[in-house]
């Protein structure tokens, strides 16, 4: 398992403790990572900025880089799709 996989699979187990269910708020086709409102936490939340504050991530971007929830400042388009794309798994695992 690479590190982008692990850090949303550590995003996807903190959705599970503060928002069960949360699968079902998420729609995989118009998932955009890149979007604060079809982001999953957009999705779950209402907007990206929702979503840090209620999972209590608002100290530090590390933070929601270690839960998946965000890239580094500096990334590629295939950092981008990889990061998607892995969202998309761990959702579709456990729908």
């Amino acid at each position: 398992m690479n590190t982008n996989e692990q850090r949303v699979r550590r995003g996807a187990r903190l959705l599970d403790q503060e928002l069960p269910g949360w699968r079902s708020r998420v729609n995989s086709d118009s998932l955009d990572m890149g979007s604060s409102r079809r982001c999953v936490l957009g999705q779950c939340y209402g907007s990206y900025g929702s979503g840090i504050v209620s999972l209590g991530l608002t100290g530090s971007r590390l933070s929601r880089m270690s839960y998946g929830f965000r890239l580094r400042e500096k990334h590629t388009w295939e950092d981008y799709e990889l990061w998607q794309a892995t969202w998309r798994k761990i959702i579709q695992e456990d729908s």
